[in-house]
């Protein structure tokens, strides 16, 4: 015959489960809350830091531009690039961990490459085809090469938002 558990020995770990789940209750009514709701713990907010959105990329951010006329896209002018010219970008190196780089075609197909300066990094490739179509871009800290070619007639690229 197999033996069960003891109905004594029950008893006794119900009692004492009941006794916890009191004891837990009459701790958590009495105990005051310790954080208020009106500001987070200064800790907290230091970690806003590495948490944060990434910052666009600006126009102190660019280096080299070829032709000189691609610099405009930053300052918030739409460029206009034709089939046979192309746009090339240099982003420069910076402490932000990632950047943003927003594109929009306003007319076109626009092709675009970013060789980030990392080796280990591949190049991307985004595609931005149609018209009103729209990229967003992450560039590393250690920054690359952003090469724009209109793959159509006539192409209008603007930053977004």
């Amino acid at each position: 015959m197999s033996k069960g558990v003891s109905p004594k020995l029950l008893v006794v770990l119900v009692a004492v489960l009941v006794a916890l789940s009191v004891a837990a209750g009459v701790m958590g009514a009495v105990r005051t809350p310790s954080a208020s709701l009106e500001s987070p713990p200064s800790w907290l907010k230091s970690l806003g830091g590495l948490i944060a959105t990434p910052r666009p990329v600006q126009t102190q951010d660019i280096g080299r531009v070829s032709p000189g006329e691609c610099g405009q896209l930053l300052a918030g002018i739409p460029l206009t690039l034709t089939q046979s010219l192309s746009c090339e970008l240099d982003i420069q190196a910076a402490s932000d961990r990632v950047r943003t780089l927003s594109l929009q075609s306003l007319s076109g197909d626009v092709k675009v490459v970013y060789v980030p300066s990392d080796p280990d990094q591949p190049p991307l490739e985004p595609e931005l085809g149609a018209d009103g179509d729209a990229v967003t871009l992450q560039v590393p800290k250690d920054g690359g090469t952003l090469t724009l070619a209109c793959g159509s007639l006539l192409c209008v690229i603007t930053v977004g938002e």
